[in-house]
């Protein structure tokens, strides 16, 4: 176990306790008990004390019709992980907007620019990032723990082998790129699983496309995986065929093209702490059911909590898509960045594409990263294009 885990969980789950009860599961007026995964995100400041800059829930992924028309403004996956993540990186673009307009503001994590690249921010090489889940990430790390009560589904192959497959269903396609959500019951989407999104992140680093225009990927990749204790002994070989250099990773390795982007083991240690939120708490309960909400904390926002349903904030209409875009939807990041990129460069103009698409291929070598993942897994499909202009 890792020294400090019990701490780090301790940590997340006193802010969790503190957040609105808007935001977390509850007892249906049917008298049905509702449960959520959590995640989180924990930097190591350089001083050696722990920043809880992210944490999240959910359990949900909206359709792909829902997001190719919203214009950056609707969350695709709610994942607890996934968003957890966001969230992280909503809080690297709080940090650098406050190094930029408070001067003798000190970040726990971030260095302003030096005078070599102006331009582009850097965290600590000092600091490291703890991803804590409550579950084990849906998709490959999880199929044997899943598939354990679903043995009919083990033996089938699927018919097209180019396409991901859903998270529930051909337990025996191990190493598989997987799309959620995973019952056959919910709609369908190309949002891929929990542990191809970490995996990928393994070699282009946490920051999200936005981000990357700010920051530097040299510093930004976990460098442990913590997991209740329980769940981490019983899939240690999925984690490691999921997560591992001796894994589905292999092929990666050996298309690694170098630089800033590249393979990144974590350590995965456990903590053994309870979610009082998670299903394993209502295991008597009958049929609990997944909470439709999602929390979301971030250190540094204020107020530092958003409850969001179907990707968008709860309680506001989709017809008003400023209103109701997540803090941490691509709109509100990319706006935030450029806001700050502008401030840096003064009367210089900066040039930087103002439309979604064409910022993502900024990079080369982070395009090139995630060209040589997605093939060496073999059937990741893209999902739709969620184009927008500032």
């Amino acid at each position: 176990m890792h020294p400090d885990s019990d701490a780090i969980a301790a940590l997340v789950f006193s802010i969790y306790t503190q957040c609105p009860k808007r935001s977390k599961p509850a007892r249906r007026s049917n008298g049905v008990a509702e449960w959520t995964n959590l995640a989180a995100v924990v930097v190591t400041s350089r001083d050696g004390e722990y920043v809880c800059a992210s944490i999240a829930t959910g359990v949900k992924a909206s359709p792909d019709s829902a997001v190719v028309t919203a214009c950056g403004g609707v969350l695709h996956d709610c994942h607890a992980e996934i968003l957890a993540i966001r969230g992280f990186n909503r809080y690297l673009i709080d940090e650098c907007t406050r190094l930029i307009h408070h001067p003798n503001y000190i970040s726990p994590c971030v260095n302003r620019p030096n005078l070599d690249d102006p331009t582009r921010f850097d965290i600590d090489e000092h600091c490291k990032i703890v991803l804590l889940a409550t579950e084990i990430p849906c998709g490959d790390a999880s199929m044997e723990q899943l598939g354990a009560g679903a043995k009919e589904n083990w033996s089938f192959t699927p018919a097209v082998d180019t396409m991901p497959l859903r998270g529930r269903s051909y337990f025996s396609e191990l190493g598989a790129v997987r799309t959620k959500p995973g019952r056959f019951d919910s709609l369908p989407t190309l949002s891929k699983s929990c542990s191809d999104k970490i995996l990928a992140r393994q070699y282009t680093s946490l920051l999200l496309t936005p981000t990357s225009l700010l920051i530097s990927p040299r510093h930004a990749y976990i460098s442990t995986l913590l997991l209740p204790s329980p769940k981490l002994a019983t899939n240690r070989v999925a984690l490691e065929r999921a997560f591992g250099k001796t894994g589905r990773s292999r092929a990666v390795v050996l298309g690694n093209p170098g630089g800033e982007y590249g393979h990144h083991s974590f350590d995965i240690a456990g903590f053994t702490a309870q979610f009082p939120d998670s299903r394993d708490v209502l295991a008597d309960e009958a049929d609990p059911k997944p909470s439709t909400i999602s929390l979301l904390y971030v250190h540094n926002l204020n107020p530092p909590a958003e409850a969001l349903a179907k990707g968008i904030k709860l309680g506001i209409k989709r017809k008003k898509p400023d209103a109701a875009a997540s803090t941490v939807s691509r709109r509100r990041l990319l706006h935030d960045v450029m806001r700050v990129i502008d401030t840096i460069a003064g009367s210089k103009k900066m040039d930087i594409k103002s439309n979604y698409l064409q910022i993502k291929v900024h990079d080369p070598a982070r395009v090139e990263m995630k060209h040589v993942v997605r093939a060496a897994l073999g059937n990741w499909v893209p999902t739709g294009p969620d184009d927008f202009c500032m």
